[in-house]
């Protein structure tokens, strides 16, 4: 059994998710025969290289908040790491993704690109760790077991494992992946979010026991996408439209339901349901908001259902890298009610 998984090492989703992740697994009878690959998605593919200037700023500049807003959101996100066992610090800095993901396609042929996921994440999240300086990311390439002269060879080199990390980002979009963290099992079943550790073990025990793929709705669980994070209420049975954004992420506003065959309808397999390759939620209706923000209905589109999302942003053409696709797809996301 393989499960992919698309992340940034910005999310904080991700970085909870892989924690979840690996709970589920463990209670997972058949975790031996599992192949875990991790796949590149950048959240802010036109951030620059990481500044001086901490996360808290950047989200109190970039959502006209204060200071002590930005606190609080972070907090909430602080919560639910501590919660999993993670540390979490908010003093970090934000900017671009691309060279770590660089490496991680590197040490992937080295067999430890999940040991070195998991050390971009501590560096990140619980040590606020300089990512964007090139010394810093082959100290850290080094310690998950990357030889440390190929590391330095590879962030020397701007195009080493870039048409890796942008085919990992155009079969997200094709496979409906409306944000992350995004766990696709066997290419039959996909998971959004960073659901509790038990909807991940009973989803790997549904795809061992009938073998079949598809991109799985999510239910109330963090993800990180375009625009950014927004994070659940503590408790997963409150009310559903009590989303708060945090980290380098917008709130989506109440909840974005899929809107089944009536009106009222919703699947009944919760956070996890079957779908076509490509065709997230198939058979459903569901109320899609394009980019220009105007909601469609399209039978058997693209859904992956969520009471928390966040979205990336876009590029400008006018700023993008030679070699940057300039027509990468914009996930499309279940429409949210209340104002925008």
């Amino acid at each position: 059994m393989r499960v992919e998984i698309w992340s940034d090492i910005a999310c904080p989703w991700c970085y909870i998710g892989k924690a979840r992740f690996e709970a589920g697994l463990a209670g997972f009878a058949g975790r031996d025969g599992v192949e875990v690959v991790h796949r590149s998605f950048e959240l802010d593919p036109g951030a620059p290289a990481p500044t001086d200037v901490p996360v808290l700023e950047m989200l109190a500049a970039k959502y006209g908040v204060s200071r002590e807003q930005a606190e609080a959101m972070e907090a909430r996100v602080a919560d639910a790491a501590r919660g999993e066992g993670l540390g979490y610090r908010s003093d970090r800095v934000h900017g671009n993704t691309f060279d770590l993901h660089r490496l991680l396609h590197l040490a992937k042929a080295h067999g430890v690109q999940d040991a070195l996921l998991g050390v971009f994440y501590r560096a990140n999240f619980a040590e606020a760790r300089p990512l964007g300086d090139r010394e810093t990311l082959v100290a850290l390439a080094a310690e998950a077991g990357v030889p440390a002269e190929e590391a330095a060879r590879v962030l020397a080199d701007p195009d080493a494992y870039a048409d890796a990390v942008r085919a990992d980002e155009r079969e997200a979009a094709e496979l409906g992946a409306t944000g992350v963290p995004f766990f696709v099992i066997d290419r039959r079943y996909g998971i959004s979010g960073g659901q509790p550790a038990e909807v991940f073990r009973e989803a790997l025990e549904r795809a061992y026991q009938e073998g079949a793929v598809q991109p799985l709705a999510s239910g109330d669980a963090g993800v990180c996408g375009d625009d950014g994070c927004a994070v659940p209420t503590a408790s997963r049975t409150a009310s559903r439209s009590a989303i708060r954004p945090s980290s380098d992420c917008t709130a989506l506003n109440a909840t974005s339901e899929v809107v089944g065959r009536t009106a009222s309808a919703r699947p009944s397999s919760g956070a996890v349901r079957n779908v076509r390759p490509g065709v997230v939620a198939s058979g459903f209706t569901s109320e899609l908001k394009s980019p220009s923000g105007t909601r469609t209905s399209a039978p058997g589109s693209s859904v992956v259902a969520m009471n928390a999302e966040c979205t990336a942003t876009e590029l400008p053409t006018a700023t993008r890298s030679a070699g940057t696709p300039s027509n990468r797809a914009k996930p499309r996301r279940a429409s949210s009610a209340g104002p925008k």
